[in-house]
């Protein structure tokens, strides 16, 4: 059995292959090391299995050439030991290719566990709710309770004379009006509110990434503001109460900046000021749930308003305003006449009440 091939036995066999004076017994000695040397396999096996060396020299003249520059020559070190592997670049492809798809792999099982992940914790919960109001989550429908919590992919549902509000992780708040249909999504940074029909009011705190609202004809775009958004048939209603927000009309993408004090329209684009101002009436109290938030009235054209006083979020005021209502109210009863301020958002929101003289009356 033949010694392997040492650097310089095996350039000497080379130069002898190019100059055509290679003997029968080197030409065997110089293929067999060749075809076991790792590296130098996939440059000539499938040549010398069916051709000498002779023809493959002669198909390729640098073949020997690019064989010396790959190998060390070191004139005691074996041929096989020393041999640099040689890589086609068919094989680079391949395994690049390997290891792109197993990125790909973890990326998608990545994504898979994210969104199920997303879809199953909760994003906020039921601050505040009045009559009847429905969550649906998935196959299952449920009339939404004060402490329920809500996930990504829940479609709420206020009937007639029914409000909620919602509140979110970051203390950010939504309040959806009577006859109001909205969803709830999360992207991977962002919050997202699919408004259907209805009407809506939002208080968002700071967001690190811009919250989005869609809207049949438009859509919005907040990082922390208070504003009103109603969604009708065939427009979208836009007031701004405080901060900047980017309002898009779903149509041609027209894009509009509003500040403090502006509202626009999805139909015209005009945009022109508002107040956020406060109504004052008369009524007669009726009632008060002092758990919910939530109290009623008749006015005097004899209709029924149903108010809400909601949880103060400001815990560094040295007093609570609406701890002060809900003192007041605690104090009335049925059949007293009040005067009462409140605002209109997506549900009526007292600011102030106090009976009416004829009231404390005997």
């Amino acid at each position: 059995m033949s010694h392997p091939l040492d650097a310089k036995e095996y350039h000497e066999l080379l130069e002898k292959l190019k100059s055509g004076k290679l003997s029968i017994e080197e030409n065997n000695r110089l293929t067999n090391a060749l075809q076991s040397t790792e590296g130098r396999s996939d440059f000539f096996k499938n040549c010398l299995f069916t051709s000498t060396l002779q023809d493959v020299l002669s198909e390729d003249p640098n073949s020997i050439d690019i064989l010396k520059k790959s190998h060390n020559t070191s004139t005691h070190s074996p041929i096989i030991s020393k041999a640099k592997p040689y890589r086609s670049k068919a094989s680079v492809y391949a395994a690049f290719s390997g290891i792109a798809a197993l990125l790909l792999l973890g990326l998608f099982f990545a994504f898979q566990y994210q969104t199920k992940d997303s879809l199953s914790s909760p994003i906020g919960f039921v601050s505040l709710v009045n009559n009847n109001v429905w969550i649906q989550r998935e196959s299952l429908r449920f009339k939404a309770v004060k402490g329920y919590t809500l996930k990504s992919g829940d479609k709420i549902n206020t009937e007639k004379d029914a409000f909620i509000s919602f509140t979110y992780i970051d203390q950010s708040t939504i309040d959806l009006g009577a006859s109001t249909q909205c969803e709830l999504s999360k992207g991977f940074k962002n919050k997202r509110v699919h408004l259907k029909t209805g009407k809506l009011y939002a208080d968002i705190k700071p967001q690190i990434n811009s919250m989005t609202l869609f809207s049949n004809n438009a859509t919005t775009i907040v990082l922390g503001t208070r504003f009103t958004l109603e969604n009708l048939k065939n427009e979208s209603q836009l007031k701004l109460n405080e901060g900047k927000i980017r309002f898009i009309r779903t149509s041609d993408q027209f894009t509009i900046n509003l500040h403090s004090g502006q509202k626009v329209s999805s139909i015209d684009l005009s945009v022109t000021p508002f107040r956020d101002e406060e109504k004052t009436i008369e009524a007669t109290y009726q009632s008060w749930d002092n758990d919910n938030g939530v109290f009623s009235v008749i006015n005097n054209d004899h209709q029924k308003m149903v108010f809400c006083i909601k949880h103060q979020q400001n815990l560094n005021e040295n007093f609570n305003q609406n701890d002060l209502l809900r003192t007041s109210l605690n104090k009335l009863k049925h059949g007293n006449h009040v005067q009462l301020t409140y605002r209109v958002k997506a549900f009526l929101e007292l600011t102030k009440i106090s009976p009416l003289r004829s009231s404390l009356e005997p």
